[in-house]
């Protein structure tokens, strides 16, 4: 497990999102491992799928040698006319006479029938219908059998359709060879009354709608057995009754006549308007529009599901075709479901627009409680998850390969913790690798791995005003190229951003753009945010320009302890930002350090920038290191009363002096540093003779004003002198 916290189970269950992680992990071994046992985040050894399969096997292998056994043991043999001259030496023969069985008695073998009944009756007994029975138990018992499906699918008491296990569909008629459209039998066993409808192996069905109306019923797939919708435009499948369900290990496959148009869907292969569906261990291949609909219904659950889209990426088009997916979901009105939920988890999802939409098409309609965990997307051509207007939303532990803008989801108090997004295209439009989280407040984006092409993490604002109490940490971002991404971590668009922090967070870009940055925090035009924290971020951007933090309309802001690497070179002179303040109030900047490390032709850097508009700034202990050859000298930009101390510029070119504090003093003057534009000054910690201290240990000099004090932090005993030096 990831964290075994060991928190416990009662008396509400854990809240922790670290559990959260470990249970989905160690449901991934319950349900997909060849281990028999697995332990349970407290530590309790529970049954895979794979140890109740072997116990089953087991079992079934014991009855079966149970069985031979006994059948060894006291099995009867062929029965023979009675007559006389017959030799009775074993008690399993038997002799019919008048239609009836008999054996001998105990303790009257061996003896030979006389052909007089009234004399040998005395020593023989009925077996009843003993070797009935054991002849129905042989393999070819059942063709003693005979019956009417008719009267047999209209008598049986309804009690026990309930009990049933299950009848096959060929009982109402169906033929299963994909010829012969078999919908009728369908239908006729779901009006029936039985609760479970199978498919024989290997059977293949066509149908053009079935209808399970009523609730409890369920439609068992055997292995290799398909259903053939023969109609691309039809709800192939439509359950309207509650609790209903479609298992097993065959196939739904459908025609391959593709509608990706973005509008509001009509038809699917699995229609589902009763509420309480599951769906388990099922492929859906070759889907025309949805493979699930969820039309104005929910508690759903879906697991284990394989879904193959099978639509062609060059009939896809971001503007027109958005709306081809293994699962729509459009949850009903809240006025009278108040908290409806999705579980889909576990599963395979391959060659759709997208994978999971969830697009409220209905009035006052939220997407709530929807988990999203531990499942595998691939080559989804738009988004590989979708969620909108929603809470609560959680999306864990998936992994999506070559999905255009995997992650996106929309609303508050989101989880999307411990995903994977890669993809090495960087050519194609699904190489870009992006989670969005939309309109979103309270919400936790982390520890998620994204890497490909525009990776980027965004907490955009587009309808609605509310970016509060967001904590986006432990995430690793890897971009390998540019298509339209901007900044790769991003909070932009609310009126309202506020108490929102990013830490912890790893920031490797290769394209950022000159006019981006790494992470940026904006806040919409004509409104001001607060007290946002960045901090303790390793960020690396190299090839071109950009960037490092952006701060823009929004107070009392923290950027602290972010490792800054920055590089690239420019066509004309341009100034690159390290920390950059923009009408933002108040801000702390404080221990970061700033670094740039390649390039720099026509490049200036400003390793700390607040603008005019950003007064009261704190710019304290931050250290710039330059190693590039840069068009001019570093500078920090601030506007007066600005607290701004104690930060350092390292550098191999530098000018360097020295000054004595007289035995007594506690300062001196230096009057002319010589700095020919705005410079750093770095001072030595003590003097030579390491007795004397100073007070401050770094001065920025801007050109033209070249004098400076250097401050001891007690008077010295004897004149002290200290070297300081110039970048």
């Amino acid at each position: 497990m990831a964290y075994n916290t060991g928190n416990p189970v009662e008396p509400d269950g854990s809240d922790d999102p670290r559990d959260l992680i470990d249970n989905a992990q160690i449901a991934d071994k319950l349900v997909n491992s060849d281990d028999l046992t697995w332990p349970g985040r407290l530590g309790k050894v529970l049954k895979t799928q794979a140890g109740f399969a072997a116990d089953f096997e087991t079992a079934q292998d014991q009855r079966a040698a149970d069985y031979a056994a006994s059948e060894a043991n006291r099995g009867y043999e062929t029965p023979v006319p009675y007559a006389a001259g017959i030799a009775l030496t074993r008690s399993t023969q038997i002799v019919q006479y008048n239609s009836e069985l008999y054996k001998a008695k105990a303790g009257t073998l061996p003896w030979t029938t006389t052909g007089v009944w009234a004399t040998d009756s005395a020593k023989l007994v009925s077996v009843g219908d003993n070797a009935l029975r054991q002849e129905l138990a042989t393999g070819t018992g059942a063709s003693l059998l005979g019956f009417a499906l008719t009267p047999l699918a209209t008598v049986i008491n309804q009690s026990v359709l309930n009990k049933a296990e299950g009848v096959l569909v060929e009982q109402f008629g169906a033929v299963g060879d994909g010829v012969a459209d078999d919908t009728a039998a369908f239908n006729a066993a779901f009006a029936s009354g039985y609760r479970r409808i199978r498919t024989r192996v290997g059977g293949r069905y066509k149908i053009t709608e079935v209808i399970m109306s009523i609730s409890g019923s369920h439609l068992w797939l055997a292995a290799d057995s398909e259903i053939l919708p023969q109609v691309a435009t039809a709800k192939a499948i439509q359950v309207a009754g509650a609790a209903c369900s479609i298992q097993g290990f065959g196939t739904i496959r459908g025609l391959p006549v593709f509608d990706g148009a973005n509008v509001r869907p009509t038809y699917g292969l699995v229609w589902v308007t009763g509420d309480w569906f599951k769906a388990t261990g099922i492929t859906i291949d070759t889907v025309p529009k949805e493979a699930i609909m969820f039309e104005e219904s929910t508690y759903h659950s879906i697991t284990g599901v394989t879904f193959l889209g099978r639509y062609p990426q060059a009939s896809y088009d971001e503007n027109t075709t958005t709306n081809h997916c293994a699962i729509m979901y459009n949850p009903p009105p809240t006025s009278t479901h108040p908290s409806p939920f999705l579980h889909f988890v576990s599963n395979i999802v391959e060659g759709f627009i997208q994978g999971i939409l969830a697009a409220n098409y209905g009035a006052a309609a939220t997407n709530e409680g929807v988990l999203i965990a531990t499942n595998n997307f691939k080559n989804c051509w738009d988004h590989g998850v979708y969620m909108s207007r929603g809470k609560g939303q959680n999306i864990t532990g998936n992994h999506f390969l070559d999905c255009r803008r995997p992650i996106v989801t929309d609303g508050i108090a989101a989880v999307v913790t411990g995903n994977t997004l890669y993809s090495d295209i960087t050519t194609a439009s699904n190489g870009e690798q992006m989670i969005s989280v939309r309109e979103s407040s309270y919400s936790v984006v982390a520890f998620n791995t994204v890497y490909g092409m525009d990776a980027a993490i965004y907490l955009d604002n587009i309808e609605t005003t509310d970016c509060i109490g967001n904590l986006i940490y432990g995430n690793n971002i890897r971009r390998i190229g540019r298509n339209f991404a901007t900044s790769a971590m991003r909070m932009a668009g609310a009126q309202v951003l506020r108490d929102n922090a990013l830490f912890g967070n790893t920031i490797d870009c290769d394209l950022v753009g000159a006019s981006n940055y790494l992470i940026e925090i904006t806040v919409a035009v004509g409104y001001f945010g607060g007290r946002n924290v960045v901090a303790d971020n390793p960020l690396v951007k190299r090839g071109d320009l950009g960037g490092g933090v952006l701060v823009s309309r929004c107070n009392r802001t923290e950027v602290k302890r972010n490792g800054i690497a920055l590089g690239g070179s420019a066509a004309s002179a341009t100034t690159v930002h390290g920390v950059h303040s923009v009408q933002s109030a108040y801000t702390d900047v404080d221990g970061n350090s700033i670094s740039y490390l390649s390039g720099g032709s026509n490049v200036t850097l400003s390793a700390v920038t607040a603008d005019a508009s950003s007064p009261a700034a704190r710019i304290k202990r931050n250290k710039i290191d330059v190693q590039a050859t840069l068009a001019a000298a570093v500078t920090m930009s601030y506007p007066a009363g600005c607290d701004v101390s104690d930060n350092t510029l390292d550098s191999s070119a530098s000018l360097t002096g020295t000054a004595v504090i007289l035995a007594g003093a506690t300062s001196i003057v230096v009057p002319n540093a010589n700095c020919t534009a705005n410079s750093f000054i770095f001072l030595q910690a003590r003097d030579v003779n390491g007795a004397a201290a100073v007070r401050n240990s770094g001065i920025w000099v801007v050109a033209g004003l070249q004098s400076f004090t250097i401050f001891a932090s007690a008077a010295v005993a004897g004149n002290s002198t200290f070297s300081y030096r110039i970048n």
